[in-house]
């Protein structure tokens, strides 16, 4: 592996790693918004 993918293969890692992170400190209040806007989205079609 070249020094770049390297480089760019720690970063995406690293991006990721905070996703997981800010997906699991999102309150179960967001998640329950989430769902009565999906609630409300479907029974508008």
């Amino acid at each position: 592996m070249s020094i770049s993918n390297q480089y760019n293969g720690k970063i995406f890692s690293q991006r990721f790693s905070d996703i997981l992170k800010n997906i699991a400190e999102l309150e179960i209040y967001e998640f329950e918004t989430l769902a009565r806007v999906i609630k409300s989205l479907s029974g508008a079609f």
